[in-house]
């Protein structure tokens, strides 16, 4: 998990750390049991990431 400094505040370096964050933290901050994570990338994944980079 990749973490870095903006100002007085901390983010994730992407995306996907984000996300294993919240996929190794499911039960500590949902209360939720993971069950089986999917690793597949999208039409839609790609056109968000297109659309997101143009703005």
């Amino acid at each position: 998990m990749n973490l870095r400094k903006t100002g007085d505040s901390w983010e994730f370096a992407t995306e996907a750390d984000l996300e294993d964050f919240v996929w190794a933290n499911l039960k500590e901050l949902f209360g939720l049991i993971p069950l089986k994570r999917f690793q597949q990338i999208t039409i839609v994944d790609i056109a968000l990431d297109t659309w997101l980079k143009r703005l």
